[in-house]
């Protein structure tokens, strides 16, 4: 029953990403400047991200910003079903919908009924923000799969020296994929402890395990060295700002808490969800269940420590599956109160979801509003052959697909510390500028814009919805005379 279950949660996700992946989530840029490097590899171009091509230096033949394992991964789908926003984005769903796997074994090795797995299942199936990211052509479902893998062998019980080297060979895969998979390493020091006792052999294991990944990372790095340390090292300098110049610490909590639909309310059944963990642990379970409550606990303590850090809003996905393990412990081992507290998660969960499908099916017809957001902006691109793109919804799978022979630049992040004197050239020379917020303009456009007044056409685009969206389709365009 349990398998026929996830067999069917997998089904009914994957039938909400297909009638839903042209509109949500909204397209972010980000999913444009991943999916760019591994068209380029397809076409026997290497890892260029031709988007940024002039913009960052190497970014015309190399893409040295992000570890290469996702631009390989999208690659290959974008190689079975082509050029597309839905292969890069199956891509990426369908990393999501394989975590469950490793995420049922991890559940089975801490002693969970069969009942309480389809729980778990139901759990993170139903979760809108998991569904959201991994609907997202970005790199973070793809790296928590690979960890969870890691993870679920420290519970296994093949060979100790096989077990460490595999998990660490996988947490090594998900290192290259997403560097924040370092936070994996000491989870799995805490997965380790809860198994048994950790030998520095072990550890010795793990870590050949993980290096063996990033080896071949080197390997593609090493003929570019200064290339690296100016693109990863403008993203290094970029989390440094984030760290310690840009945000509060409320700012960061409500950074946190902003990935979730109504917040307020995810807020209060997580304060509950911590409410029953409390009483589990107080009414003195076995050992081993204290145990298992005690590393899910420190897993989401680990993980929150480099949520603060980070202050990205994409990270908090790692902790859903964390959390949903707890909340399957409380439905398994708690009273009837406390279980009611995890069915409190899965009806949010599960209200959440059609109250999103109402939103944008019946209430408002989103696909068809982000189509005439698209239709006027490749209108107003129609005589144009340089265009850049600073958009939410981004269009450029549309107008990629309407125009092949457009020349497209996504914006440079203002917060990314690069020199301009290289980007000023490439800065300067569109034909067509088109920006979802003039408060984030690249300071260089915006003195450009500013002293050239009489150069452009200022206009803008706002398509209207008799209700109220979520999405904003507004865009400011600068066109040259």
């Amino acid at each position: 029953m349990t398998y026929f279950g996830v067999f069917f949660l997998l089904l009914l996700n994957l039938l909400v990403f297909y009638q839903t992946y042209t509109f949500f989530p909204p397209i972010w840029p980000d999913e444009v400047l991943f999916y760019s490097p591994a068209q380029s590899l397809i076409n026997g171009e290497g890892l260029a991200t031709k988007v940024l091509s002039g913009l960052i230096e190497g970014m015309d033949h190399s893409t040295l910003w992000m570890p290469p394992s996702f631009f390989l991964y999208t690659g290959f789908f974008l190689k079975l079903f082509g050029f597309s926003l839905l292969s890069a984005r199956l891509g990426s769903f369908f990393a999501g919908l394989l975590c469950i796997f490793p995420l049922l074994g991890i559940g089975k090795k801490f002693g969970l009924k069969q009942s309480s797995l389809f729980f778990l299942a139901s759990l993170l199936f139903t979760d809108i923000l998991y569904f959201k990211i991994s609907s997202t052509a970005r790199m973070e479902s793809l790296c928590l799969f690979y960890c969870l893998i890691g993870l679920y062998l420290l519970l296994t019980e093949i060979l100790t020296w096989k077990k460490y080297l595999f998990s660490g060979f996988f947490l090594g895969l998900g290192f290259i994929t997403h560097p924040f998979a370092v936070v994996f390493i000491p989870i799995a020091l805490i997965f380790s402890y809860y198994k048994g006792s950790i030998r520095i052999v072990h550890l010795l294991f793990m870590g050949i395990g993980g290096i063996l990944p990033l080896l071949g990372w080197a390997t593609y790095i090493l003929p570019n060295t200064n290339l690296f340390f100016l693109q990863f090292g403008a993203q290094l300098g970029r989390k440094k700002d984030l760290l310690f110049s840009v945000f509060t610490i409320i700012t960061k909590i409500k950074i946190i808490l902003s990935g979730f639909k109504y917040p307020t309310y995810k807020l209060i059944i997580l304060i509950l969800s911590t409410f029953g963990v409390v009483s589990l642990l107080n009414n003195k379970l076995s050992t081993r269940i204290n145990k298992v409550i005690l590393v899910n606990v420190f897993s989401i303590v680990v993980l929150l420590f480099f949520l603060f850090l980070s202050s990205e809003s994409w990270y908090v996905f790692y902790l859903i599956p964390f959390i949903c393990i707890l909340n399957t412990i409380i439905f398994e081992f708690g009273n009837i109160y406390l279980k009611l507290i995890a069915l409190s998660t899965i009806i949010y969960n599960i209200v959440i979801l059609f109250i999103f499908l109402i939103n944008n099916f019946y209430i408002n017809d989103t696909a068809n509003l982000q189509e005439k957001y698209f239709i006027e902006i490749y209108n107003k691109c129609q005589d144009k052959k340089k265009v850049y793109l600073q958009a939410i919804p981004d269009p450029y799978f549309y107008l990629i697909q309407k125009n092949k022979y457009l020349e497209i630049r996504e914006f440079i992040p203002g917060e990314l510390p690069l020199p301009e004197d290289f980007s000023k050239n490439e800065l300067l020379s569109q034909d067509i500028y088109i920006f979802y917020n003039e408060d984030l303009i690249h300071p260089t456009l915006k003195k450009y814009f500013k002293d050239n007044v009489e150069l452009f056409e200022r206009s803008e685009i706002n398509i209207h919805s008799e209700s109220k969206i979520e999405l904003t389709f507004f865009a400011i365009v600068y066109m040259k005379k």
